[in-house]
């Protein structure tokens, strides 16, 4: 899901293809983690691995809420932008305006014509199967 997120947020199918690979990339690094979190000294209660990945949830979840702040404000200066070009719906955009913007490529992010959505319910989610499947 947050591949599709990430995917979504980024203009441009180069600027996509980077964020994409360092979002895969950066994934994978958790199997590494896992492997040295979860050790048999620790057994059978895990307490050291768990809290590793109580923290990192927590701090994916604040970084989720600090995010939305930013994309929240980002979508507002960006309709503020539009609406003085006097720009207000998706409507107001002549079929040449769309098409340029598509074609902007890389540049495409900084339209309002592509707002940036925000991912928390999805750090919700998370929160929830890991407290359902490890409690």
């Amino acid at each position: 899901m947050t591949v599709v997120w990430n995917g979504n947020n980024i203009g441009g199918a180069t600027k996509r293809a980077v964020g994409i690979a360092m979002h895969i990339g950066f994934a994978n690094l958790a199997g590494v983690v896992a492997s040295f979190t979860f050790r048999p000294r620790d057994a059978p209660r895990y307490l050291s691995g768990y809290g590793l990945i109580i923290g990192m949830v927590l701090m994916s979840l604040f970084l989720s809420f600090f995010m939305h702040a930013y994309l929240k404000r980002e979508n507002a200066r960006r309709e503020d932008v539009m609406r003085a070009k006097g720009l207000t719906t998706l409507e107001s955009y002549t079929e040449d305006m769309k098409y340029a913007e598509r074609e902007k490529g890389d540049d495409a992010s900084v339209s309002n014509l592509f707002p940036i959505n925000s991912v928390i319910c999805n750090h919700f989610f998370l929160l929830w199967q890991f407290f359902r499947f490890t409690v």
